[in-house]
């Protein structure tokens, strides 16, 4: 059987795909996709171009994607990303750098670095940073030197900025936040994404637990059981299995639980 074609997608010429852009550029995603060569082809024009002459200058990602199209979020979004991946062209090649959005951290005094403690939540955050003050900077036979505010999920898209202070990868970072199913997620996001390994502050969830009060989430929230079984392996065994109930039934521990008071009691001057 034979059916009408009312409009035949023009086949892009292979010539003009290979001759009219830069030899790095690899455009052959576009041959049978012709209207959204068209649309695009500015960009691919804008990018040979600089290809052929580029600046040495490095620039920021979004600096370099508003001086290529006019548009400072192209590069940095989904579709931008997938333009590139298409015709085969990084961000180095661009001469521009990733920038990522900075959390606030605070040195403990001049201490050459070797734990690092990120904090979920900002009274935890703002108490531990007061007795850090006071020179109380070790719990459980760990010594801090650098706090980090997460400030919730936010640290997963900020976490990278810790490639600004320079620290060597032998650094030990570990993080404290709710005992409820998104504050193990938020760590398990964390995971991978930068060289130094993440703990759990495994002391300050055992002291938590301890005080735990069988509060209710007040909103739903996604259960990772991968995070949860990292999370398990903190306590004793005999202890597990009332953990994932707890987490099951949609209960937490705030980790204001552990406050001021408690985190001096619990703490000590660095020796």
């Amino acid at each position: 059987k034979y059916s009408k074609v009312n409009e035949i997608e023009k086949i892009v010429d292979t010539v003009e795909l290979l001759t009219n852009y830069h030899p790095q550029m690899n455009l052959m995603y576009f041959k049978t996709k012709n209207e959204e060569y068209q649309e695009k082809k500015y960009m691919l024009k804008a990018i040979s171009e600089f290809l052929y002459k580029p600046d040495t200058q490095l620039l920021t990602v979004n600096e370099r994607s508003l001086e290529l199209f006019d548009d400072e979020k192209f590069l940095e979004s989904a579709e931008g990303k997938k333009f590139l991946s298409n015709i085969g062209i990084s961000i180095e090649k661009l001469v521009c750098e990733k920038t990522f959005e900075p959390f606030f951290y605070v040195p403990f005094k001049n201490h050459l670095i070797k734990n690092v403690l990120i904090i979920e939540n900002k009274d935890t955050f703002y108490s531990i940073k007061s007795l850090m003050g006071e020179g109380i900077n070790t719990w459980g036979h760990t010594s801090f030197q650098l706090l980090i505010y997460g400030e919730g999920n936010k640290i997963t898209k900020s976490i990278e900025f810790i490639q600004e202070l320079n620290l060597p990868t032998q650094v030990n970072v570990f993080y404290f936040g709710d005992i409820d199913r998104e504050g193990l997620t938020i760590k398990h996001r964390l995971n991978n994404k930068i060289e130094q390994k993440i703990h759990w502050m495994d002391f300050f969830y055992l002291e938590a637990w301890k005080l735990r009060r069988n509060l209710k989430s007040k909103k739903s929230q996604n259960w990772n059981e991968e995070s949860t079984n990292s999370f398990l392996t903190i306590f004793p065994v005999e202890e597990r299995e009332d953990v994932y109930l707890f987490l099951k039934d949609e209960l937490y521990v705030p980790q204001e639980t552990l406050n001021r008071n408690i985190l001096r009691r619990l703490g000590s001057v660095e020796q």
